[in-house]
């Protein structure tokens, strides 16, 4: 069975302690962004969770 794939948008308290963990907790889910105004937080975020990053919602949507 394929992954369902994930982007979160924003780096927020409740992302990084609800959202993200139960998307990596999940069997058939996978955390493939994270998204950001601050690039300096989803890079953050990204190297903690091990996926790709982004620092403009423009680039999220391209």
């Amino acid at each position: 069975m394929d992954s369902l794939r994930f982007g979160i948008i924003g780096c927020s308290g409740i992302a990084k302690r609800a959202v993200i963990p139960a998307i990596l907790k999940a069997e058939f889910a996978e955390l493939q962004m994270i998204g950001s105004r601050s690039i300096d937080k989803a890079k953050e975020f990204s190297s903690e969770f091990n996926c790709k990053n982004y620092g403009t919602y423009e680039d999220i949507i391209s």
